[in-house]
């Protein structure tokens, strides 16, 4: 079972036409896989990043907007990619292995803004002459589906590699910084819990 805290926004991009938008983001992940954690400390391996597994990743994510017509609802469903890899030594035999995993998915991103719920504007933040705090502040959830490869590999092993589909559930916040009309900036950060998948070749 994993677990992932999706964090740091770098950038989103929302590019206004009259009746939807695009958008692309870059994000760092900080993830957990406690049971291979424990597995691989207890076969005296240790990793590269404070021996946790697939502890770092990056995610990039594309996305298409639209909303609610009175209420300050938006939905914007989205596909993404995600990848982390860990290098990892056998204290021992001094056996190194790689592990990486990837995943492609598809999520339907829901972004609710509480103080400006009635709004009805359908323009950009920037262009909304309220506080930042009450125009931008959105609460976000996250449901979607991910396919997801794992792979691990070694110079006295064959690579082996195992793929399962997995549910995601996340829930965060964010704020919207309007540069213009046509730019809008958002840092958001967003825990999603990742159903337990079956690794069959990596048991």
């Amino acid at each position: 079972m994993s677990f992932r805290i999706t964090s740091l926004i770098i950038l989103v991009f929302f590019l206004q036409k009259s009746y939807a938008q695009f958008g692309v983001s870059a994000s760092y992940l900080s993830q957990e896989y406690l049971e291979w954690d424990e597995y691989f400390s207890q076969n005296n391996f240790s990793a590269d990043d404070e021996k946790r597994v697939f502890q770092q990743g990056f995610k990039v994510e594309a996305d298409y907007w639209f909303r609610l017509k009175n209420y300050r609802v938006e939905f914007l469903p989205s596909l993404f990619y995600t990848r982390a890899n860990s290098a990892l030594t056998e204290a021992t035999a001094l056996t190194d292995v790689d592990l990486l995993a990837q995943s492609l998915g598809f999520a339907f991103k829901t972004q609710i803004y509480l103080f400006d719920f009635e709004g009805d504007c359908d323009c950009p933040t920037f262009s909304k002459q309220d506080p930042l705090f009450k125009k931008g502040f959105f609460l976000q959830l996250y449901p979607g589906l991910t396919y997801s490869t794992y792979s691990a590999e070694s110079l006295d092993n064959p690579a082996l590699e195992s793929k399962d589909w997995g549910f995601i559930l996340g829930v965060g916040a964010g704020i919207d910084f309007g540069i213009s009309d046509l730019v809008t900036v958002s840092p958001f950060f967003r825990y999603n819990f990742v159903s337990e998948q079956n690794w069959e070749n990596l048991g």
